[in-house]
């Protein structure tokens, strides 16, 4: 579970109301592997932003009012709803986490930011060697507003904990649902409108550490022994016939195998401060473009790697520690 250190009766309140309650059952387990940090938009899953608006506004837990800790205990997750919105902050780690409620907010605002204008849900985690927590944007599943509506709770934003493996549940049959809803229109879908496009800029959470921690003033030298690749990211089925629409409308001849490999020889100074040591991460450059698949309106996207030399070889060294 995951607490404010305000808010100890509401919770006990809250986890009252959903005690007893059958959660879905996921088709496997958490893997618990960490992702790459950053922002990651899905266009799948298709949140109304108007409604996460209204779980923001005025909620202390997003940095509305005076600054206070927001403590997150062991391997648990809050979940805000309203509407069609589901907003969850998420601990991965065995131990409680703390942060402020600020800084709760602002990562939500940054996946709004990057995701809202494409009409999906985002998520977001930091980099290590912070502690593994998660935010995310969603849609809202249908069974719970029913649930509620069904117990008599007036409308509004909810408010609830549940474990890791639960949310987890959850999430999969929010994708579920969505899927089903996407598959029932593609049977009809046959051109996409571009809305957005940007050329040669890093996509969230695509960036590949190269190194383990090298020392302050050495250097590491790329080579054909250590690179590695990054590939198509879309919004739809790769392969599926929703690609192959969106690829033919945008001009695009790759197939969904395409993929970029990193550069190789490049030498990289490590300048860092002090006694701080170094991380060699390549940020691969994509072309992005995101739209809507015609006549259902349904959100698209997609992430093709540029293989040119500016993008093979965009690597950055990320300092750690104190100077």
């Amino acid at each position: 579970m995951f607490l404010s250190k305000t808010s100890l009766a509401f919770l006990a309140m809250t986890h009252g109301l959903v005690a007893g309650t059958p959660m879905p059952q996921s088709d496997g387990e958490f893997d618990g592997t960490r992702p790459k940090p950053g922002i990651e938009c899905d266009g799948l899953i298709q949140p109304s932003y108007k409604d996460c608006q209204s779980i923001i506004d005025g909620n202390v837990y997003f940095g509305n009012g005076d600054e206070r800790d927001v403590c997150v205990n062991q391997r648990a997750c809050r979940i805000f709803r309203e509407g069609n919105c589901r907003i969850s902050f998420c601990n991965n780690e065995d131990k409680e986490v703390c942060d402020s409620s600020k800084e709760w907010g602002r990562r939500t605002k940054a996946i709004i930011s990057y995701c809202e204008p494409d009409d999906g849900g985002g998520y977001e985690s930091p980099a290590e060697p912070k502690p593994w927590t998660e935010v995310a944007i969603r849609a809202n599943t249908d069974w719970k507003a029913a649930m509620k509506a069904a117990a008599g709770e007036p409308a509004g934003v909810a408010e609830e904990v549940m474990t890791l493996e639960e949310n987890e549940a959850e999430v999969k049959q929010i994708e579920e649902e969505q899927k089903a809803k996407h598959a029932l229109h593609a049977r009809d879908d046959d051109s996409f409108e571009i809305t957005n496009r940007r050329k040669s800029v890093e996509r969230p959470g695509a960036q590949i550490e190269m190194t383990d921690r090298l020392p302050n003033g050495g250097k590491w030298v790329a080579s054909k022994s250590k690179t590695e690749t990054v590939g198509i990211t879309a919004s739809v089925s790769l392969g599926g016939s929703l690609f192959d629409v969106m690829t033919a409308e945008i001009g695009l001849e790759v197939s969904s195998s395409y993929s970029v490999t990193s550069g190789t020889s490049i030498e990289i100074p490590i300048e860092c401060e002090g006694n701080q040591s170094g991380v060699v991460v390549w940020f691969p450059l994509f072309d992005y473009y995101a739209g809507k698949f015609q006549p259902s309106g349904d959100s698209g996207s997609i992430w093709v790697p540029l293989d040119s030399e500016t993008s093979t070889g965009n690597f950055r060294v990320r300092c750690l520690g104190d100077a």
